[in-house]
């Protein structure tokens, strides 16, 4: 006689959710259900099509400096779709400094001659590998990090905008060990950034066999965007709820779970906790105040997301390259702009083009907090004078995201050993998700993996 299927309850159907989900219904010995709160599953991906546009309101690409991403697109069989994006894209990136553009370098050679830092500011970089390295094992900010590794103004003029591109945060708060691990851990090995890089410490992804070897440079995406995957792993042979609210969760005796719902109460033999952390720390809290606390230590910014469309006879600048970010020192209202129709092909009609401005973060939550037709005109302003458009755009499309990016805080990696704890008490309860392990989707879906694989180890005891 076989047993009977372990039954598993994933809550929150973004790409951390869906992936566990897609993996553990492979297997027949398992039975999945994943409750999402929302009316649609995918998180913070989110691809709309407005007109002859294609829209990310959330993440516009991955990249494949790890496998995850890739290897998974592979694995569902969208291998077919993957585009990569421009040449131009890849290689010209820019800041705007002293109310200008000026391109990022893209090789040590070409930093040497670039004026986007003083002389003094080079040099100083430079002296990089003669820095001693770090002696304990105390976490820090990223500022601090780059101010001993890197100097003031690399931190103020480089770092700084690239923290605000990628987490939406403040540098003098955030993680160097949990924000920015791949750099840190060039230290701890080799005593030096530029040592590590030229060494090859940051290694190779390692990509499906059989796979094409893409240029780790570059950005992808999929023909249909980010939502064709989301589409593609919600198609898996599991239970879907959506518009479903979790009122509580409660632990058996036998070591499985009872989950609450509106009007039903599910049976779970694990449970996958993949929501952000605000939620779960609410799901938690009657269950394990302990654990609820460490989650609601977890902050999250609010993000606004401002696409606008234009001919292509109103932009003056050539936009041939991916986009530009902001240092907070110029004192702007917008974090970065990202040229879409610049990146991919098929964004936006030949005629056109299709932008994509980032506001509020942990810099200026307050413009997030302001009426849209308001926010959308202080943003149309800044980019019309940035890149010498011309009369008003065919469209505007708006998205506010909150919570958006979760906040690694310093301290963060002692917070998660303290969540794994938990974990290890209860047995049958795994976290994931994008407040924990990482806030790409390679890294949300590094997670799903290490998820499955643990349940895959466990012990099921059937009564």
């Amino acid at each position: 006689m076989s047993n009977p299927k372990r039954k598993i309850v994933i809550i929150g159907g973004g790409i951390s959710g869906l992936t566990a989900a897609w993996k553990l219904s492979q297997d027949t010995k398992y039975h999945v259900t994943v409750l999402e709160s929302s009316n649609r599953f995918g998180g913070c991906i989110q691809t709309e099509i407005i007109g002859k546009y294609l829209v990310e309101n959330g993440p516009n690409g991955f990249l494949v400096n790890q496998p995850q991403v890739w290897n998974l697109i592979h694995e569902v069989g969208l291998e077919k779709d993957l585009v990569p994006g421009s040449r131009l894209a890849g290689k010209n990136r820019f800041l705007w400094k002293n109310s200008k553009f000026q391109k990022l370098p893209g090789s040590v050679l070409g930093f040497l001659f670039n004026p986007i830092l003083s002389v003094s500011g080079r040099i100083r970089v430079l002296c990089e590998p003669l820095v001693p390295s770090k002696r304990d094992e105390n976490d820090e900010s990223i500022r601090a990090f780059a101010l001993r590794r890197l100097g003031r103004e690399a931190s103020d003029t480089l770092l700084d905008p690239f923290v605000s591109g990628i987490h939406a945060g403040d540098p003098e708060t955030l993680s160097s060990l949990a924000g920015f691990p791949r750099l840190t851990v060039l230290e701890k090995r080799f005593g030096s950034i530029f040592l590590g890089l030229l060494r090859g410490g940051l290694g190779k992804a390692k990509l499906t066999k059989g796979c094409q070897n893409p240029n780790l440079s570059r950005i992808w995406s999929l023909k249909h965007g980010l939502g064709q995957l989301i589409n593609r792993l919600e198609s898996g042979p599991f239970t879907k709820k959506t518009n479903c609210l979790v009122h509580r969760v409660q632990p058996q005796t036998n070591g499985t779970w009872s989950v609450e719902l509106n009007s039903e109460s599910l049976y779970a033999d694990a449970l996958v906790l993949a929501c952000p952390p605000k939620a779960t720390s609410g799901i938690l809290k009657t269950m394990d105040p302990e654990a609820a606390g460490l989650f609601s230590r977890i902050p999250a910014n609010t993000l606004a997301v401002v696409v606008f469309a234009f001919g292509k006879n109103q932009v003056r600048h050539p936009m041939d390259g991916f986009g530009y970010l902001i240092p907070s020192h110029e004192n702007r209202d917008i974090l970065g702009v990202q040229w879409c129709s610049s990146i991919y092909p098929g964004r936006a009609p030949k005629d056109k083009v299709l932008l994509r401005v980032l506001v509020g973060g942990m810099r200026r939550p307050d413009l997030v907090q302001l009426p849209i037709a308001h926010l959308e005109r202080l943003v149309f302003e800044n980019v019309a004078r940035d890149l010498n458009i011309s009369g008003q755009p065919e469209w505007v499309h708006t998205k506010i995201w909150n919570p958006a990016i979760p906040q690694y805080e310093v301290g963060h990696l002692d917070l998660v050993k303290k969540i794994r704890d938990v974990e290890s008490r209860w047995g049958t309860l795994f976290c994931i998700g994008n407040g924990i392990g990482g806030i790409s989707l390679n890294d949300c879906v590094r997670q799903a993996e290490e998820c499955v694989q643990r349940i895959d180890a466990m012990p099921f005891n059937y009564q």
